[in-house]
Parts: structure tokens; C-alpha cells; sequence
């Protein structure tokens, strides 16, 4: 059988459409499926602000509410233009908001918003497999969402900030324990890349200190290690595209949007 395993798309449909689905039979998506990128500068925005009080919060409720939407949609747009090629494997990465974020922004602004994955569950063809593994005509892969792995808080100087320290160690542990109940898969899905593998930073977007630095999980380089699955597929740092092996296992960071289509 054909798989497409595909980066972080991003919004960017007109790159999607390109890739040659109708010859697979299996799609992956690393996550991050929608447009963020006003969406975040919205956020960025707000949280600038010192003690923002009713005031800010309604002035800034219709800009994100419709940069909220516009992520929202071109998910959508995403998921449902894959399913209707082909079977679909999502895991969730940092750009995709949970139902908890989504409640918490509509709250904070007073305003209705629509639940992403409610809607990818009702897209024929859409599996989301984070944290478990699903099964394919015979092949076992292993789906991971996003998470903050302590070395990664570590790597970039933040573990002294109790709050990213606390969600780091919490994170750490509960992947720790989903990858013991993985056992060994064919092949892994991961949004976050193994510690060490394509997982450089280099954005204009970060401090330059952090510029160089590896935003890799060294919990899933170790399941990597001792399991060693035929691929993984991750994204997430998207200047460290690219294809590495650690040990029998090929690694490709497929980057925003990239793919790379292997036969099995």
C-alpha cells in the first residue's frame, strides 16, 4: 500500500491539492491543519496588554473572533478536502486549539465559538489518533499530539518558570506512559520530533538566544531507540525539514506542508 505522510499544512490548500492522493491509500497529517497566523498576532496582542479589563476584551472580541474563524475554517477546508481523497490520520499539533482553549477564548471575550474537533469527527474518512494507535489493513501507527517535554523547557532556559515547569512535567509524564502502551508500531505520527532530529530552531520570529537550540521531545527519541519503527513522521519545526536515520528507523520532518509518500 501507498502512504502520504504530510507536514503541517497550515491553511495552505492550494499546496495540498498538488500532492498526488488519488495514488494512496493512506494520508497522515502532522498537525497544525488551519491559518494561525493572524490568529496568533491577535493573541500576541492581547496579552500585551497589562491587566486587560472589559474594555480591551470587547474591543479585541471581533478581530479574534474572526482570525479564530479563519483558523477555524481553513482546517476544515483541509481535513475534508483529504478525506474526500482518501482514508485521513490527524494528530493534533500547537496550533490546533482544544475545546479548552476554545471555551476559555469565548469566555474571555463573550463570544460563541466553534469546537474544531467536533467538526473533524464529522469528516468522512477523518481519524484523530492522538495519543493512541490505530490500526490500518494490518499496520499499527502510533499517534502523538503536541506536548511540552521537559527537556524542552530545560533546552530553552524556561524550566525555572513554575507554571511552564509544572505543565512540562505533567506532559512528560503522560506521554511517558501513552509510548509504554504504544509497544512497537510501524510507523509513528508525531507533531514534536525527536530530541536531536531536524528539531533546530531558527526563526525570526523567536529570541536570538534561542536561535540553534533543539525543540526535539527526548521522550520520543528514546521510544525511537528502543522500538525502532520503520518511519516517523513529524513537523512542527518547519526550517528543520528534512529526512534522518536513527538506527533502522527513517525519520522525515516534513516541514509546513511537505510530503513525502512511501510504500509499504
Amino acid at each position: 500500500m501507498k502512504i502520504a505522510a504530510i507536514g503541517d499544512p497550515h491553511g495552505n490548500l492550494d499546496k495540498i491539492r498538488k500532492i498526488p492522493l488519488k495514488k494512496v491509500d493512506l494520508a497522515l497529517i502532522t498537525g497544525d491543519l488551519g491559518q494561525t497566523d493572524i490568529l496568533r498576532k491577535q493573541a500576541l496582542q492581547y496579552l500585551s496588554i497589562p491587566n486587560p479589563g472589559p474594555k480591551e476584551r470587547l474591543f479585541y472580541a471581533e478581530g479574534f473572533r474572526q482570525a479564530f474563524l479563519t483558523a477555524h475554517e481553513t482546517a476544515l477546508k483541509i481535513a475534508s478536502y483529504l478525506g474526500g481523497c482518501c482514508p485521513l490520520f490527524i494528530v493534533r499539533g500547537n496550533a490546533d486549539l482544544s475545546n479548552y482553549d476554545t471555551r476559555k477564548f469565548s469566555r474571555t471575550f463573550g463570544i460563541e465559538l466553534p469546537f474544531l474537533y467536533q467538526h473533524l469527527r464529522t469528516i468522512r474518512g477523518v481519524q484523530l489518533i492522538d495519543n493512541r494507535v490505530a490500526n490500518f489493513k494490518g499496520l499499527r501507527i502510533g499517534g502523538l499530539k503536541y506536548f511540552t517535554d521537559i527537556c524542552w523547557a530545560e533546552e530553552f532556559e524556561l524550566a525555572g518558570i513554575e507554571k511552564i515547569r509544572k505543565i512540562a512535567l505533567r506532559d512528560t509524564d503522560k506521554i511517558s506512559r501513552v509510548l509504554g502502551r504504544f509497544g512497537p508500531v510501524d510507523i509513528l505520527l508525531t507533531h514534536v520530533p525527536p530530541y536531536g532530529i531536524m528539531d533546530k530552531v531558527n526563526s525570526k520570529t523567536i529570541p536570538p538566544s534561542w536561535i540553534g537550540r533543539h525543540a526535539g521531545s527526548k521522550t520520543v527519541l528514546e521510544y525511537v531507540r528502543q522500538n525502532q519503527p520503520k518511519y516517523v513522521f513529524c513537523g512542527h519545526i518547519h526550517e528543520s525539514e528534512g529526512f534522518e536515520k536513527l538506527g533502522r528507523t527513517e525519520v522525515y520532518n516534513l516541514g509546513a506542508g511537505g510530503c513525502k509518500i512511501v510504500e509499504l
